[in-house]
C-alpha cells in the first residue's frame, strides 16, 4: 500500500515516467519516511514500480475482459470487436447492463 500511496504523490507532481517517480521518491525519502512514519527507512528501486504497474495494467486488462465477457454472454454483441467498441464508447450504459444480470 506504502508504494502506491508513493506513486500516486510523484504522479500529483508531475512525474510521469517510471524513472522519473522512483528518483522524486528516492529525493525525498527522509521527509516522506518521516511524514508517513514508515518503519522501513529505505525507498523502492525503479524496478518495483515496474512491476506494480505492469500488475495493475494485468488487473485492468482481466476487468475489461470480464467485462466483455458478460456483453457477450447478454448477448447484445455477437463478437468482442463489437462488445469492445461498445464499451469504450459507452463506459456507463455497459456498467448498467452488466448491472442488470
Amino acid at each position: 500500500m506504502t508504494v502506491l500511496v508513493l506513486f500516486v504523490l510523484a504522479k500529483l507532481c508531475g512525474q510521469d515516467q517510471v524513472s522519473g517517480i522512483a528518483e522524486w521518491v528516492q529525493h525525498r525519502g527522509k521527509q516522506l519516511i518521516e511524514l508517513l512514519k514508515l518503519s522501513r527507512k529505505t525507498m523502492p528501486h525503479h524496478s518495483t514500480y515496474r512491476r506494480i504497474m505492469a500488475d495493475i495494467i494485468d488487473a485492468m486488462a482481466c476487468f475489461n475482459n470480464l467485462i466483455l465477457g458478460i456483453l457477450l454472454a447478454k448477448q447484445k454483441y455477437h463478437y468482442i470487436p463489437s462488445a469492445r467498441r461498445y464499451l469504450d464508447a459507452h463506459p456507463k450504459e455497459a456498467i448498467i447492463l452488466i448491472s442488470r444480470l
